[in-house]
C-alpha cells in the first residue's frame, strides 16, 4: 500500500489531536527523550527499535511520527 507523507506543524498537530484525528501517534525519539516530556496518548517508538514494530505499525491506515527535529520521524517515515 503507498502511503502519502507530509509535514505537519505542531499547530495542526494540535488541532489533529484535539479534534481526534490521529489515530497513532508514534514519537520516535529515545526513551529518556521521551519520559523527559511527550505529546499526551504518543507511543513511544526509538527509532533504532522501529523495525521490531513495523507490522504493527503498517496495519494502520494513518501513523502520525514525532521526534524533536524532524530528523528521525523523517527516517522513520521511510521506513514505514
Amino acid at each position: 500500500m503507498a502511503r502519502k507523507l507530509r509535514s505537519a506543524t505542531t499547530t495542526e498537530l494540535a488541532e489533529a489531536l484535539e479534534a481526534g484525528e490521529v489515530p497513532v501517534l508514534v514519537d520516535v525519539r529515545t526513551s529518556m527523550e521521551f519520559s523527559g516530556g511527550h505529546v499526551p496518548g504518543a507511543r513511544n517508538v526509538p527509532l533504532h527499535l522501529l523495525d521490531h514494530q513495523l507490522s504493527d505499525l503498517r496495519k494502520h491506515k494513518e501513523v502520525w511520527l514525532i521526534c524533536r527535529t524532524g530528523s528521525r520521524s523523517s527516517t522513520a517515515a521511510a521506513t514505514l
